[in-house]
């Protein structure tokens, strides 16, 4: 919500003019009195919001698709940029200014006016991280998992399954009622079309909002998309509701903001990344958390992507936003090629807050699978030998064989996690007959009496080698 030109000559009666122009950014003279993150109105209709100041002008992140003419009179409104947010938004595509891109619902009915840039809550607000985040995922459920408030990364080169994974993770928290906020930065129209009809074909478009702005947007417009997703999700933290953030992705957003600040004459530093980047990605994800809201923790989960090049971790991006979340994600491009899908490599992967979220039988469940799966990188070598491996050996190598295949999730079913535990138990037991882990498991789903037995058996296990024991003996599984 940006106030029109001739409101906001009238109201603050403040007005400069375009002295040099870019497609993203333009100089403007004669506003003294502006402040960052004002937002500002052209005469044109136009709008932007004041990104830097100098001592004879401001520079303006215009969010116009064209360059604003040099010359154009431009006025200061008085407040920082804000947009329209409310529950009007659910199940409807926005722009970056908070602007409705389709459908006919109108969400200026139950809407409140919020700033873009706010100051993230101090230690004081924030509350500690203690409820387990379902993705829907096996191997992320068990071995990295995750906390309602965390920030994790999910890394890795292009076409490797991030997007695929973020959009699991959405679809298993919106059926459990969790609002999504998804910032897709720089897609393309036809993958964002996909995305939508993903999520409509699942049944929980009415929990999702998307904020989009497509590859051939301005670099303004593309800066701004996460920072809209974060406020959105602000408001749902206000009104005592939890709420998941994705964006996607951060590497082309850093990318975009280079190129507007390179043109803003900014000084080009590691990579040519200007100098405020760390600050830029900083702010934004700071504002994610767990918090105490009318004393009552709310959180607002976010799990930023990044893209790598040829699995290289260590760049300036993947460093920076490393070191401001709790965590992160890679997926190994060996592994997707080798089959393993989604390719998560539990050894290069971390979650810093993830597992004191996770029940004492999962943490078992947990350390099992990550033993199992070290022995198997050190025995690996051994396996040319055939009949000559001992049996503790020969059976290392099945448990191993079979994590591997229990991991594997190619399609968008989302795998709960009382019945993940449970097929551990079933691995462990000797009762795996074959059957695809994800075939199982949606057999079980499908099944409501078959699902409480199951649920039953893992609340009734006190440990692993219990839970290993009552699948074995049948007790309570037929």
């Amino acid at each position: 919500m940006i106030h029109s030109f001739k409101y906001a000559k009238e109201k603050i009666g403040q007005v400069g003019e375009v002295i040099k122009t870019s497609r993203s950014l333009a100089q403007v003279t004669d506003l003294s009195g502006a402040v960052l993150g004002e937002g500002v109105s052209f005469q044109n209709g136009e709008h932007g919001m004041v990104s830097r100041l100098d001592r004879d002008s401001a520079e303006v992140m215009v969010f116009s698709q064209l360059p604003v003419p040099i010359g154009e009179k431009v006025a200061r409104t008085g407040e920082m940029l804000k947009i329209s947010v409310g529950e009007g938004m659910l199940g409807d595509t926005f722009d970056a200014l908070g602007h409705i891109s389709g459908g006919e619902k109108d969400p200026s009915r139950h809407t409140a006016n919020m700033p873009l840039e706010s100051t993230a809550p101090g230690i004081d607000q924030r509350a500690e991280i203690n409820q387990f985040l379902s993705t829907g995922t096996t191997v992320v459920d068990l071995v990295m998992p995750l906390g309602q408030g965390q920030r994790e990364l999910v890394l890795g080169d292009q076409k490797t399954g991030k997007t695929h994974f973020v959009l699991q993770t959405v679809i298993a928290q919106a059926k459990l009622g969790v609002v999504c906020v998804l910032g897709l930065i720089g897609k393309e129209k036809s993958e964002i079309k996909r995305i939508e009809q993903l999520l409509e074909s699942v049944g929980v478009r009415d929990k999702c909002i998307i904020i989009a702005e497509p590859a051939r947007s301005t670099a303004s417009r593309l800066t701004m998309v996460p920072f809209t997703a974060m406020t959105v999700a602000e408001y749902w933290k206000n009104q005592g509701q939890n709420s998941l953030v994705i964006l996607d992705d951060l590497s082309h957003h850093a990318v975009r903001y280079r190129e507007m600040k390179l043109l803003g004459d900014a000084f080009p530093g590691r990579d040519s990344y200007p100098n405020d980047i760390f600050y830029l990605h900083a702010r934004l994800l700071e504002r994610a958390g767990n918090f105490m809201v009318k004393d009552k923790p709310v959180s607002i989960t976010c799990l930023p992507v990044l893209s790598t090049v040829d699995g290289d971790i260590s760049g300036y991006i993947e460093t920076n936003i490393m070191s401001m979340t709790d965590g992160h994600l890679f997926f190994d491009q060996d592994l997707f090629f080798d089959g393993v899908r989604p390719a998560v490599n539990v050894f290069l992967s971390v979650t810093r807050v993830g597992r004191q979220t996770q029940t004492k039988l999962a943490k078992q469940v947990s350390q099992t699978i990550l033993t199992i799966m070290t022995e198997y990188g050190e025995l690996k070598r051994f396996l040319r030998f055939g009949a000559e491996l001992t049996d503790k050996v020969k059976e290392s190598i099945r448990l191993a064989h079979g994590v591997r295949e229990m991991f594997k999730q190619t399609g968008k079913a989302s795998i709960l996690p009382d019945v993940q535990i449970y097929l551990v138990g079933y691995l462990w037991s000797g009762k795996w007959d074959g059957i695809q882990a994800e075939e199982l498991a949606g057999k079980i789903q499908d099944n409501q009496e078959l699902l409480k037995q199951v649920s039953s058996v893992v609340k009734d296990s006190k440990d692993f080698s219990t839970l290993v024991t009552n699948i074995k003996n049948q007790k309570k599984i037929s």
